[in-house]
């Protein structure tokens, strides 16, 4: 249900997303631009990282899923790194975006300073935690901004339902 929802499957053909997951990815009103392939191996993870993104993907003009919630932010929204995170974070009802990596662009961030309130939940890995503390300091002049500080390398998808809920809880959604 989620993988059709987002528009996620298996690409066992050859090219760009051979052997991934492949994701639709949107820009801001909800047009169609291209895919993100998602690895499934450790070795071709820990060789090139999680994600691969076609080079022409405008990813600092992206928050992903921003076309899927940004008629219900009246709470506020959560910002994490990757599609995966925002996958998850919707089984239990949370709207999320992802900047498709650690840097918040000038757009991104024009964006995202008009909300209500945003919580932070990057990864656990020193990049995350790094990343999460500079774009804390740079939004927290336009709008309310909390942070969730994952353990060691700890992704928001490797999070259970109620340590999720406990977060949602915890920041008022």
């Amino acid at each position: 249900k989620t993988a059709s929802h987002f528009e996620a499957g298996l690409y066992r053909g050859k090219g760009f997303l051979s052997d991934c997951i492949g994701v639709r990815i949107h820009d801001l009103k909800g047009c169609p631009v291209g895919y993100a392939g998602r690895r499934l191996t450790n070795h071709e993870i820990k060789k090139y990282g999680k994600w691969k993104f076609p080079p022409q993907l405008p990813k600092s003009q992206i928050l992903y899923n921003f076309h899927r919630v940004r008629n219900n932010l009246q709470k506020g929204l959560f910002v994490v790194e990757g599609p995966w995170g925002v996958m998850r974070l919707a089984q239990i009802n949370i709207p999320a975006v992802a900047l498709l990596g650690i840097n918040l662009s000038n757009e991104q961030q024009r964006i995202l300073c008009k909300l209500p309130k945003i919580v932070l939940m990057l990864d656990g890995d020193i990049p995350g935690r790094k990343a999460a503390k500079h774009i804390h300091d740079k939004l927290k002049i336009h709008t309310v901004v909390k942070r969730v500080n994952l353990n060691n390398n700890t992704d928001p998808d490797d999070l259970q339902d109620d340590q999720l809920t406990r977060f949602a809880k915890l920041f008022s959604f």
